[in-house]
């Protein structure tokens, strides 16, 4: 049993930096089946490290959950997908890159993701930083994301004449035209404002709003 520890503590967490309360439970976990061992006399190996691994799947995912693990953000996703996009998004100011945050559902395929990013003139720096992520679809259908860094703007009102709310309790607006379905918000948090915009100009399916609040809702 010492020798199951020890591989698990110089292979599993060596491996894979856990953080230390992750490493903490599974050593509990393994010596709390020690001693069920010991109570039980003999148990083949096979099956102990079967519970070894049933109890760190647990122990991973109540971590997990608690919000001690964090998953790489969509944007980064995108990056390595998409190297390319480093070049524009060095352009941005830290503080904006930093808390860029982008849909992870979409009700379709994505097919080219572009980036394209607009600084202020030098003479102009109360006006905002903006990134616009375009998404492929199709020939004559494409979606964008775009966002305005507004650091200066400390007493944004976002008050739409006919306001939704986000799964946060944000207050968004929608736009739903012929060719285009808009949902937009302004974070006040992170001072940025986002407008996710399905554009379709092939008479194929019409996205409305429970496209457009999932993907508001799955930014991450």
């Amino acid at each position: 049993m010492n020798e199951l520890k020890k591989r698990l503590d110089n292979h599993v967490f060596r491996n894979n930096p856990f953080n230390e309360q992750m490493k903490e439970s599974m050593i509990h976990a393994v010596l709390n089946s020690e001693n069920a061992v010991k109570r039980k006399k003999k148990m083949p190996l096979i099956a102990m490290a079967a519970a070894v691994c049933i109890i760190f799947i647990f122990a991973a995912a109540a971590l997990h959950g608690s919000g001690l693990f964090s998953s790489a953000s969509e944007l980064e996703h995108l990056t390595k997908q998409h190297p390319e996009m480093e070049k524009q998004l060095v352009k941005l100011s830290p503080e904006f890159r930093k808390n860029i945050k982008l849909p992870t559902y979409y009700p379709f395929n994505i097919k080219k993701v572009q980036l394209d990013v607009s600084l202020p003139p030098k003479d102009f720096s109360y006006l905002p930083e903006v990134a616009t992520f375009f998404y492929g679809v199709g020939k004559l259908q494409f979606m964008h994301v775009e966002l305005h860094y507004m650091p200066n703007e400390k007493n944004v009102t976002f008050s739409p004449p006919n306001p939704i709310k986000l799964a946060d309790g944000t207050t968004a607006q929608l736009t739903l035209n012929k060719n285009a379905k808009i949902i937009s918000w302004f974070d006040k948090k992170t001072h940025i404002q986002y407008d996710i915009a399905i554009m379709t100009f092939d008479g194929s399916k019409s996205y409305g709003k429970e496209e457009l609040l999932k993907m508001a809702n799955s930014m991450r």
